[in-house]
């Protein structure tokens, strides 16, 4: 099983959303401001806004901060990760 489908595994067995998700990666590669995640994503600041505080009350955290925490614990070696350090994961390069 690839890091990528791991990842799926584990933010589904927490129903993240898609958008959730892609807006935890974001979060992940240090996009830390609502108005840059949703200019990168195409959403509007209060859709992000709205996930992110979706996120934080499904996985029980407080903040952004906690929340990436969350996800690196969780995850661990996942795609949120290797994404944030090496986009090539997300081209099937590794």
């Amino acid at each position: 099983m690839g890091a990528e489908e791991w990842m799926v595994g584990q933010m589904t067995a927490i129903h993240l959303t898609h958008r959730e998700q892609e807006i935890l990666v974001e979060l992940a590669k240090g996009h830390d401001t609502v108005s840059v995640i949703a200019d990168r994503l195409g959403f509007s600041s209060s859709a992000v806004t709205t996930h992110i505080s979706n996120m934080c009350r499904k996985t029980g955290t407080k903040n952004k901060t906690q929340l990436l925490l969350w996800a690196f614990r969780t995850a661990r070696r996942t795609l949120i990760l290797e994404t944030a350090l090496n986009p090539e994961v997300l081209r099937g390069g590794i």
